[in-house]
């Protein structure tokens, strides 16, 4: 599922996309899709593209994205639906608008949208295979300059060998991009590789001094987490252990100890009376000797212990945590926990909750779904500013609301902005503290 304003109503809407059969891929085979529909918010179908097909489950993302990159108001949909091209369809009608080669066969295992040419918002994107490489291409022709056209490519970035001494930990799931020196283009972390917006290499880990880190990273996620903008915003990466870095040099900060495997990761203000950022950590465990459990750990801007869950064994390692803010009013963060109360072989884990700093449960979700492959979002539905959550699985869409939310009254605003967490939404969490937010349509 995906979210975002379509049709250019001021609210948002849903689409989602069916993935190709999973066994025909390998387990690390990168995905693509067969089957787009998009829905409005009482689950009216407004359209569909493509042809629905038997039932799959997928282990990773679905490489789809929402997003208005032509700037009109309206978001196109951006999807791969083979692995050398990617499609994107106008919004209101479900129509192709334009087709672009990927730059190479496999090359269709995530969409990233960055702005890499200092354009007035992000006219680039990023793609990759599962592991090995990425590359930066142009998103929509370009005006300005009439021969770069959408596909244009802009630069291809490959991971280092261990044979030259780096850690050859591949490009992890999903890239995070901003513009970490303020010079009105992104930068990119791609698993543990700072890029320039040109794709020059700026900083890489190498075996010696970070010998710990040997698997591919999982989540990422960067904010003023020390609370001195001076040095602007560090960055925490999870793979098999979470390590927070400095964002220039990539300078070590801290390597975690407090889990076994951090797979999922949030930054937020949890908790106000503490100075800077804190960072939960997802400790998966996923054997039968550690408890088949996943357990939230909060850790401070220097990697104190705060708190850390200890689930019942056999309660499900496939949960996911990510940063919720404004569920309140109050524009407090929170932190998000859904696939939870599950079984040991990973069948479950239905759940969704919401955690304070103090690891009290805020609000939970009653969800009469059993699929394994139940999943939520979030995003400020009603207009109100407040963030709703949205449970689904295969056939079913959950909204929640903290107060009234009423769908048949007028849109608040004629225009909503882009929102980073939503246009560039990937399982594997992290994102940006506070979350990007801007107007593509003034």
């Amino acid at each position: 599922m995906r979210l975002g304003d379509i049709n250019g109503d001021g609210r948002m809407e849903i689409v989602v996309a069916q993935p190709t059969d999973q066994t025909t891929l390998g387990d690390y085979g990168p995905q693509f899709a067969v089957c787009v529909t998009a829905y409005d918010l009482k689950g009216n179908q407004l359209w569909q593209y493509g042809t629905p097909g038997p039932t799959h489950t997928a282990s990773s993302d679905i490489p789809i994205q929402v997003y208005d990159m032509d700037g009109d108001g309206k978001s196109e949909v951006f999807v791969n639906m083979s692995t050398t091209e990617m499609t994107v369809l106008d919004g209101t009608t479900g129509t192709v608008v334009r087709k672009i080669s990927l730059p190479q066969a496999g090359s269709n295992d995530s969409i990233a949208f960055a702005n890499l040419r200092g354009k007035a918002w992000p006219q680039d994107i990023i793609v990759k295979t599962r592991y090995s490489q990425e590359w930066a291409i142009v998103g929509i022709d370009d005006t300005t300059t009439p021969t770069t056209k959408a596909g244009t490519l802009l630069w291809n970035h490959k991971m280092l060998s261990k044979d030259s001494g780096m850690s050859d930990l591949g490009t992890g799931h999903y890239p995070l991009v901003y513009d970490w020196d303020a010079d009105g283009k992104d930068e990119v972390m791609c698993g543990y590789d700072f890029l320039e917006s040109d794709g020059t290499r700026q900083w890489t880990l190498n075996t010696t001094s970070h010998p710990a880190l040997t698997m591919h990273a999982d989540s990422i996620a960067t904010g003023d987490m020390d609370a001195n903008p001076a040095n602007g915003y560090e960055i925490v990466v999870n793979g098999n252990v979470a390590a927070a870095f400095d964002w220039k040099t990539g300078t070590q900060l801290w390597q975690d100890t407090h889990t076994t495997e951090a797979q999922q990761l949030g930054m937020g203000d949890y908790r106000t009376d503490l100075a800077g950022l804190e960072v939960v950590l997802l400790d998966r465990l996923r054997t039968a000797a550690e408890g088949y459990k996943s357990n939230n750990v909060l850790v401070d801007q220097h990697d104190n212990l705060l708190w850390k869950e200890n689930r019942p064994t056999n309660s499900g390692w496939l949960t996911v945590t990510e940063n919720l803010n404004n569920w309140d009013g109050k524009g407090t963060d929170l932190i998000f926990s859904y696939r939870r109360d599950g079984k040991s072989d990973g069948s479950g884990g239905t759940g969704a909750y919401l955690y304070d700093g103090y690891g009290k449960t805020v609000a939970s979700f009653p969800y009469s779904g059993s699929s394994a492959q139940s999943f939520a979002q979030h995003a400020d539905l009603c207009g109100d500013d407040k963030e709703e959550v949205i449970q689904y699985d295969e056939t079913t869409v959950w909204i929640y609301a903290n107060g009234g939310c009423d769908l048949d009254a007028p849109p608040a605003h004629p225009t909503l902005p882009q929102q980073f967490h939503l246009y560039n939404w990937s399982i594997y969490t992290g994102w940006i503290n506070p979350d990007v937010k801007f107007y593509t349509k003034q």
